[in-house]
């Protein structure tokens, strides 16, 4: 998906909060689909955060939305209903806990 630039970038070239956001979700994306799963970072309005779709490709009712945002100084992932999974930066053990949570072949 392609996200404006004016969302990913300010005018002074510095990537923004929503092009953090935007950029680290496509790393995990890339990382779920590495092991079987299929993943899509959407964003369903302006006023709402991109999210990280992950789907069960043998059925498509198996899924989570991913949300990132930053705690404690620092970039994390959340489950839907809030609980985080881990710091952004530990895509890995991110798509591991994806797996376990919407299932796949192995």
């Amino acid at each position: 998906m392609n996200f404006p630039e004016t969302e990913v970038f300010d005018v002074m070239g510095t990537e923004t909060r929503a092009g953090m956001t935007i950029r680290l979700l496509q790393d995990l994306k890339t990382h779920v689909e590495g092991i079987g799963l299929v993943g899509r970072v959407v964003q369903t309005s302006t006023a709402q955060p991109p999210v990280l779709v992950v789907i069960n490709p043998y059925s498509d009712s198996l899924s989570e939305e991913i949300t990132c945002g930053e705690r404690d100084g620092d970039w994390w992932l959340f489950w839907s209903w809030g609980e985080p999974i881990c710091r952004a930066g530990d895509v890995e053990y991110a798509a591991r806990a994806m797996r376990r949570v919407v299932g796949g072949r192995m």
